[in-house]
């Protein structure tokens, strides 16, 4: 039985694997929670991981809140460079690792914002850091994820707003996405790690749906699902906008083979559900 160490379990990501993973009884997940082994403290996650003596880590943790508007702090920055090093440096040696997964975004590829100047910035570090240290380190670079235990994108927010009956603002929507449900993120994550030895070391893999949809065809499905007529407010697109985003997926599916994927109004559907259960 092959031990899945994974950071970050109480984030929306995390919460949504530790849940909805089915990965069978040749692996087992051990998610431990800040107090058991918190990552800026690096004697802490050394020991932890001796302890556990685990085949595979997957690192979904990120200090400061995974959203585009957040405000240039140091803190973050610091802080995320070190749980990516504290990792890396409590399994130098450890031949008992086979592979390493670390989360970034699609937000890296070209940074424009804090998030992902800081994504861009940790990630680079920790590559170099593996190359030099001889760790088995892979870049999972997932879209724009939507679903269940989300409570920060412009999805959730949109939605939320229309059941609470809040007022609310979007933009016209011409910016391109490239929506992937949550669940379907999970899903595939479950495939990553059955076929972990297919990944190439300190290679970087998109993970998403493969198509981009303007977000006025997002918002205009959720108004359709809630029935909403409006009004609502408008507002200038940012400075730093991302105009277009699709995932190049042919890397992935070369390591793990095709996956299936949620449709658009299917995964809204779902969500809203959600939403509704959790206001």
């Amino acid at each position: 039985m092959s031990k899945i160490l994974i950071f970050g379990s109480t984030g929306f990501i995390g919460q949504n694997f530790i849940t909805g993973s089915k990965l069978d009884n040749d692996f087992r997940l051990i998610a431990p929670t800040r107090n058991a082994c918190n990552l800026l403290n690096f004697t802490q996650t050394q020991n932890f991981i001796k302890k556990i003596k685990p085949g595979i880590i997957l690192n979904l943790a990120y200090y400061g809140g995974v959203t585009s508007a957040i405000k240039y702090s140091q803190t973050n920055l610091v802080n995320n460079i070190k749980i990516a090093t504290n990792i890396l440096n409590s399994v130098k040696g450890n031949l008992r690792i086979k592979k390493i997964f670390f989360l970034s975004s699609s937000l890296s590829k070209e940074p424009k914002n804090t998030y992902a100047h800081i994504k861009a910035q940790t990630t680079s570090l920790s590559l170099a850091l593996a190359k030099k240290w001889q760790l088995p380190l892979v870049i999972l670079r997932p879209y724009n994820l939507y679903g269940p235990h989300d409570r920060r994108t412009v999805v959730y927010r949109t939605i939320a707003s229309i059941l609470k009956k809040q007022a609310f603002s979007l933009t016209a929507g011409r910016q391109k996405r490239d929506y992937l449900f949550i669940q379907d993120f999970v899903k595939i994550l479950d495939l990553v790690v059955e076929n972990w030895i297919n990944f190439e070391n300190y290679e970087t893999y998109d993970i998403g749906s493969g198509k981009a949809v303007q977000m006025k065809q997002v918002f205009s499905r959720i108004f359709k699902l809630l029935n909403f007529k409006g009004p609502y407010q408008t507002k200038d697109y940012s400075p730093d906008e991302y105009w277009y985003q699709k995932a190049d997926t042919k890397k992935v599916k070369a390591a793990i083979g095709r996956f299936q994927i949620t449709l658009l109004e299917s995964g809204l559907k779902q969500t809203i559900s959600w939403i509704r259960e959790s206001l």
